[in-house]
C-alpha cells in the first residue's frame, strides 16, 4: 500500500504486516511479530529512517543504515492512514477513537508521539483522516475520508476545500 525511498534503502508496507526492505540490491522481507496481521497502510523515509503506519495503532521505525530490526509501537487505538516526513519530523494521521477527534500527531519516528493540533482546536467536530502533506512553512495539508481539505498550522485550521461538500444534494 506505500513505498518510500531513504538514503540506504527503500521500504514498502502492505496486508498483514507486510514489510519489505530494499538494500544492498535485494528485496528482503521483514518480520514485526507485534504487529500481526494489521495491515501496515503507508511509509515515509526521512534520511535513513523508514516509518510505517497501520490498523489497529501501530507505527513501526526502520533504521535502513543499522541493524533493519523493527520497532513497533502502538500509538492509538484507530487505523492510521498516512504519514508523512518533513524537517526532522513524521506527521501520522487516522480514525477516531470513540468521543474525539481523529488522530493527527508528531514526532521524530525514534519515540514520543505529541498532538500537532493547534491549541484550542475542537477536534471531535473533523472526520477521520486519510491523507497529511507537511507544507515548507510548517503549516500541514490533511484531507479526510469525505475529501475534505483542511490546512493546519500555529493560528488554528482553516478549511482548503475547493466545494463546499456540506451544501451536496
Amino acid at each position: 500500500l506505500g513505498i518510500c525511498h531513504g538514503l540506504s534503502g527503500r521500504v514498502a508496507v502492505g496486508a498483514e504486516g507486510t514489510l519489505l526492505v530494499h538494500a544492498n540490491g535485494a528485496w528482503q522481507s521483514v518480520a514485526v511479530a507485534d504487529v500481526g496481521k494489521a495491515t501496515l497502510r503507508s511509509v515515509a523515509c526521512g534520511g535513513d529512517l523508514a516509518v510505517a503506519v497501520g490498523d489497529q495503532g501501530w507505527v513501526v521505525a526502520i533504521d535502513l543504515a543499522g541493524t533493519m530490526a523493527p520497532k513497533a509501537t502502538k500509538v492509538a487505538s484507530v487505523a492510521l492512514h498516512a504519514i508523512n516526513w518533513r524537517d526532522g519530523k513524521f506527521f501520522v494521521v487516522g480514525d477516531k477513537p470513540p468521543g474525539d477527534g481523529p488522530v493527527l500527531v508528531s514526532g521524530n519516528g525514534k519515540g514520543l508521539w505529541l498532538s500537532a493540533w493547534p491549541a484550542g482546536t475542537v477536534t471531535p467536530t473533523y472526520k477521520p483522516l486519510r491523507a497529511v502533506v507537511a507544507l515548507p512553512d510548517n503549516a500541514l495539508l490533511i484531507a479526510d475520508r469525505e475529501g475534505h481539505v483542511v490546512r493546519i498550522d500555529a493560528k488554528g485550521a482553516t478549511d482548503e476545500s475547493t466545494e463546499r461538500l456540506d451544501l451536496r444534494p
